[in-house]
């Protein structure tokens, strides 16, 4: 069986350090045989036990150890969190019914981490429309803001301008809302080999799958909670959902109800929050309260603008120009609200109405899904003669959920989906004697 094991955890003052060892084909998944997780915060970490600061490493190997049917080694784990493993473990087989989840979490000694008291409310915050939503709709809470450097805004130097913006963005809504802001900078993505990791995640979840988005983030992220919820007392940690009940069972996303909500530690939970929420309701959400409160919010919905010239830095701004911004700025339009209101800069809304025109032939295959919503909040919140003529093609569109195109692209869909499972679950069973193992030799030979 393969290896993946904790050598030692470090803390000092604001830092972790993790140092990990690795034998056998999952060292495929790493860059190295023998590296370490980082782990910065601007909170002093000196009193976080071993067993605590060891989690963020532990959520991020799991799922490997699990896919590869390794041995995950630690020498002591919080109590609490060992408790959760085998519901945790439950959501990823649920999800991918076709796959062998084993391997084996080993641990010298279960650590019981109790908090005597509980202080407010914590919640992870990318800067993003959904965890706007939850933040202030728990405003009363007063919620600890928690954002990571590391999940989708890199740790390279070439990115310190855009994670200094974010972290401003982060500052001026807690202030408004009177609660802290918790950064963490965290190379628990850099370690990855990632090349590796989603040639073999594409085989199971299509050519779109990634590793990353497929097996890894959704207990990889909350478990960096961890430290700081020690190190505050806070028991209640929000994750934002990014999809919603209609979407259940037609995804497969390591951040889900049936995983999040069953992450445990210290005395501590997770709870997967807006899941009720379409896209359009959550910016309802959002634009109600900033009209209460009269104040004014920045949804950093992309972070793909260039800053500069000939650089490929991110400013932490939003580009104007992605599919997302194009979804949130219709949505927010389709509110009546100005989405230069909520960190949109453009020089002209018509001009930017007429470039989504000429691009709407890539949207057009998730409209069913995404965008059929904001048509129908255009049509509650416009008449007819209000409409901008720039728009017009968005609010004359006639398709609806019920028409024969949909319904074919979405029998074309289900037909691929049931193609993906049938080959899974026959290449699982023509490898079963061997495990995962027989799997993974198939992609070595591809890499």
């Amino acid at each position: 069986m393969d290896i993946i094991k904790v050598t030692d955890v470090t803390v000092s003052n604001d830092y972790i350090k993790t140092y990990v060892s690795v034998e056998g084909e999952v060292s495929n998944a790493f860059k190295k045989t023998e590296f370490s997780f980082d782990y910065t915060s601007n909170l002093s970490l000196n009193e976080v036990p071993k067993s605590v600061a060891v989690l963020p490493a532990v959520g991020t190997l799991l799922p490997l150890a699990w896919l590869f049917n390794a041995r995950l080694e630690v020498d002591e784990c919080d109590a609490d969190f060992i408790n959760s493993i085998p519901d945790i473990k439950k959501g990823y087989m649920n999800m991918y019914p076709g796959l062998e989840f084993g391997g084996k979490f080993i641990f010298k000694k279960a650590v019981e981490n109790k908090m005597d008291t509980s202080e407010g409310s914590m919640s992870f915050f990318s800067g993003g429309l959904d965890s706007h939503d939850t933040v202030l709709r728990h405003a009363d809470e007063k919620p600890d803001l928690l954002i990571l450097r590391g999940a989708d805004i890199s740790i390279l130097p070439k990115d310190d301008g855009g994670w200094q913006e974010i972290l401003h963005q982060v500052d001026n809504l807690a202030e408004m809302i009177g609660s802290n802001r918790i950064s963490v900078v965290t190379n628990f993505r850099d370690v990855m080999n990632y090349r590796f990791l989603n040639d073999w995640a594409a085989d199971i979840a299509g050519t779109d799958g990634t590793y990353w988005y497929c097996f890894q983030h959704g207990l990889a992220i909350t478990t960096h909670a961890a430290p700081v919820s020690w190190k505050k007392r806070i028991k209640k940690i929000y994750i934002a959902s990014s999809y919603t009940e209609d979407d259940e069972g037609k995804t497969t996303c390591a951040s889900d109800p049936s995983i999040d909500n069953y992450v445990r530690f210290n005395d501590a939970a997770i709870y997967h929050d807006g899941y009720a929420f379409a896209r359009i309701d959550k910016l309802r959400n959002v634009s109600r309260w900033c009209k209460e409160n009269k104040k004014k919010v920045f949804l950093r919905v992309c972070h793909s603008r260039p800053k500069g010239t000939g650089t490929k830095s991110k400013d932490g701004r939003n580009c104007c120009k992605c599919e997302k911004c194009y979804r949130t700025i219709l949505g927010l339009y389709a509110l009546r609200e100005d989405p230069s209101d909520y960190g949109f800069e453009y020089d002209s809304i018509d001009k930017l109405f007429e470039s989504m025109h000429s691009h709407a032939y890539r949207m057009v295959r998730i409209f069913n899904l995404r965008y059929l919503p904001i048509i129908d909040e255009m049509h509650n919140n416009y008449k007819d003669e209000e409409v901008r003529e720039s728009i017009r093609w968005f609010y004359d569109f006639k398709l609806t959920k019920d028409s024969e195109y949909f319904k074919w692209v979405d029998r074309r869909i289900a037909i691929e989906h049931e193609k993906r499972i049938a080959a899974e679950i026959k290449a699982t069973k023509a490898e079963r004697s061997q495990g995962i193992r027989g799997i993974i030799r198939k992609m070595l030979k591809k890499v």
